[in-house]
């Protein structure tokens, strides 16, 4: 019994993965598309499965004092079956191949991005992050309640 609880826990395990993986490529490929299109600082909404959808708005793109050029995304994955939502900042390099997100809390998400600086807006408070040497490690935002960082994870 004992083992059959294992092999059945493994199973269950296994598919719950496999459905994460199949959500992160069919997530990849709309966010390339909106870089393709063009279409920036509109917000699209994509359902994937019963219950959930992806909102995502392509900010546009930058270039370090390198020459490299970068896609920043807004992600918001949402499930409306428990009524939640995971916020994220997606990064792709010229080739839009994906090289990294920022897990973001709350509603924090920035509102656009230009000349190099991606700018967040919380409460009255209004943060720019330079990028003009390229993708930072960490992003602190500051306000009058404290400070968010949030890290750069590949």
């Amino acid at each position: 019994m004992k083992v059959l609880a294992i092999i059945l826990l493994f199973c269950v395990n296994n598919l719950y993965s496999q459905e994460i993986f199949a959500h992160q490529k069919a997530r990849h490929e709309f966010n390339k598309s909106l870089i393709s299109s063009n279409d920036m600082n509109r917000v699209r909404k994509k359902s994937f499965e019963k219950g959930y959808e992806y909102e995502a708005k392509f900010l546009g793109s930058f270039k370090t004092k390198k020459g490299e050029k970068f896609y920043i995304i807004n992600s918001t994955y949402v499930n409306l079956r428990n009524l939640s939502n995971d916020n994220y900042i997606f990064v792709y390099n010229k080739k839009k191949q994906f090289i990294g997100y920022y897990i973001v809390p709350g509603f924090q998400l920035p509102t656009k991005l230009s000349n190099n600086e991606l700018f967040f807006k919380q409460e009255d408070c209004i943060n720019k992050i330079s990028l003009i040497n390229g993708i930072k490690k960490w992003i602190c935002l500051t306000c009058k309640n404290g400070k968010d960082c949030i890290e750069f994870q590949n």
